[in-house]
């Protein structure tokens, strides 16, 4: 025998009662909050850029848990800049939720005495610029082919970069717009 019970926030005349329900719906946001300290091992320095280092390092867990990762770290000498760190932090909350085969995908943004860090996916291999080095070294020109496979697998991540930014901002501006709306009366509920 299947029994419906009435949803929580109903009345017993079967009319809904909304701000209940909102209030339910607020307090199902969040079950509960784990609280831990992650900690992270550098293995060795992977790449070293203008403005930040990329590091192997290895994230540790509970029963000897360990994962290899990439830690990406500001310099020291842009450590102290606001708007530096604005656009680091921007950058890991940008690409947070881009899962794509052709973007690395972000795990953490952490700061530690100060210094602010991105945890994120570690790529075997070798970067684009250690390729063209190879190549150049040993007198060989890539071939074409594998020039428009590289390149192709740029654009796809760039354009599924793109398509969730667009849809993000978009989202933003109705919101934005409606809100606006409401405020002056425009939108009656």
């Amino acid at each position: 025998m299947f029994v419906v019970e009435p949803h929580i926030g109903s009345k017993a005349d079967g009319k809904l009662d909304l701000q209940r329900q909102i209030l339910n719906i607020a307090a199902m946001a969040s079950l509960f909050t784990i609280h831990s300290e992650l900690r992270y091992e550098i293995v060795r320095k992977i790449f070293e850029g203008g403005m930040g280092i990329i590091y192997e390092a290895e994230q540790h867990g509970a029963r000897n848990f360990v994962k290899r990762i990439a830690i990406k770290v500001i310099r020291q000498s842009y450590a102290s800049q606001k708007q530096f760190i604005e656009n680091f932090i921007g950058e890991a909350k940008l690409v947070a939720d881009l899962i794509h085969t052709n973007i690395v995908q972000t795990y953490h943004l952490g700061e530690a005495k100060g210094i602010y860090y991105i945890a994120m996916e570690l790529i075997r291999g070798v970067n684009l610029e250690q390729f063209a080095d190879q190549m150049r070294d040993k007198n060989r020109i890539l071939p074409v082919d594998v020039a428009v496979f590289i390149t192709s697998r740029v654009c796809r991540g760039l354009a599924y970069a793109r398509g969730s930014v667009t849809r993000t901002e978009a989202a933003g501006a109705r919101s934005s717009r409606r809100e606006f709306q409401e405020h002056h009366g425009c939108i009656r509920g």
